[in-house]
């Protein structure tokens, strides 16, 4: 009875979090976090004390102990950072881990993730002349990064044009990373077992823009790819040890995706965009389903990440227009349900990438 108990009590007591990467070009954005309750409580919970010209991607450990970002820096190379983070109250630590990623003065870097085992962190950076464009680390939670692992044996490609921030993801067992790319093929994978294995062929039907976002779903047997241009179709393919069919594409589409997530239980997918509705959602059984209806109330700017967040009751995006974060009431079975109230205090800085601690 005290355990059940016990749990109901954390349960009702445990604290939600949102963790953004701003973008900006005065050297003053920020990762900060939010505490949140069907929408922010209040103004800035915790701010990182690293600065940039804009963060691009921001990842969470799954034991929830470290916080990882990519950043655009002017002064030098030093574009991928980490430290640890206070899971109950929402803080960041005061020692700042730095890496190397990209090169100096990039117009944008790329997204980054950990590995499930939290022992690993790779970035992806935007189409600049930052060749390899992969990079990975090994994490540890006290020491920070170890030596760069080397460089894929065969290179994703890329060009030196595009500013686009490219997804990088690993599957849940962790044994496989993949990413975005900046030109044909778009996307690719590898095998992972502390390092790149032999690149997986690339998919037989090949995205045809940009992907600027690559999740993996729970049961790690499909591969979403979302991508950035006028008419993209967000894309799925079936994995497993590699690229298998592509799923026919949703009945009812949306162009200028920049991002998704999968619900836990692999049932949903949530994109946001950049062209109204903004974002988007579908039941998701063996393919796409009937996507579900818009929000009552939109948001009124192009969103550009998405997360699940409070046990899965609520969606949150990053938008790039005031307020800046627009959250939902949300239900599986249901859909989108009221908007949440504008921040109190209002936000300052568009948000590039965003992610919750549940």
């Amino acid at each position: 009875m005290g355990g059940v108990l016990n749990g109901l009590i954390a349960a009702l007591t445990k604290r939600y979090y949102l963790i953004v990467g701003e973008s900006s070009v005065s050297l003053n954005a920020r990762v900060r976090s939010y505490q949140i309750a069907k929408g922010l409580t209040g103004t800035v919970n915790s701010t990182w004390g690293l600065s940039g010209d804009s963060f691009y991607g921001v990842a969470l450990s799954a034991n929830k102990k470290s916080v990882a970002a990519t950043r655009s820096r002017v002064a030098d190379n030093s574009n991928l950072v980490g430290v640890n983070w206070d899971n109950s109250t929402g803080s960041f630590a005061e020692t700042n881990r730095v890496a190397s990623f990209g090169t100096t003065n990039n117009t944008s870097t790329g997204r980054v993730a950990f590995a499930p085992d939290g022992n690993t962190v790779a970035a992806y950076t935007a189409g600049t002349s930052a060749t390899p464009w992969i990079w990975a680390y090994p994490w540890n939670d006290s020491t920070g990064f170890g030596t760069k692992y080397a460089n894929p044996a065969s290179l994703p490609t890329n060009n030196t044009t595009s500013a686009v921030p490219l997804g990088v993801t690993f599957n849940p067992s962790g044994t496989a990373i993949a990413m975005g790319g900046a030109s044909s093929p778009f996307i690719h994978a590898y095998p992972w077992s502390s390092g790149f294995g032999t690149k997986y062929a690339n998919p037989a039907s090949v995205p045809n823009n940009p992907i600027i976002s690559v999740k993996f779903n729970p049961a790690g047997d499909v591969l979403l790819a979302s991508g950035f241009a006028t008419n993209f179709i967000p894309g799925a393919w079936a994995w497993s040890s590699g690229f298998g069919t592509k799923y026919a594409n949703p009945a009812t589409q949306m162009g200028l995706v920049t991002d998704g997530v999968w619900n836990s239980a692999g049932s949903v997918v949530l994109l946001s965009g950049q062209s109204s509705p903004y974002i988007n959602a579908y039941p998701w059984s063996s393919g796409w389903g009937t996507k579900y209806a818009n929000p009552a109330t939109l948001p009124t700017s192009s969103a550009n990440t998405i997360t699940l967040a409070e046990n899965e009751t609520s969606v949150y995006i990053g938008v790039t227009n005031s307020p800046y974060i627009v959250g939902y009431d949300w239900s599986t079975s249901s859909g989108f349900g009221t908007k949440f109230a504008n921040p109190a205090t209002a936000l300052s800085l568009k948000i590039n990438s965003i992610t919750s601690n549940g």
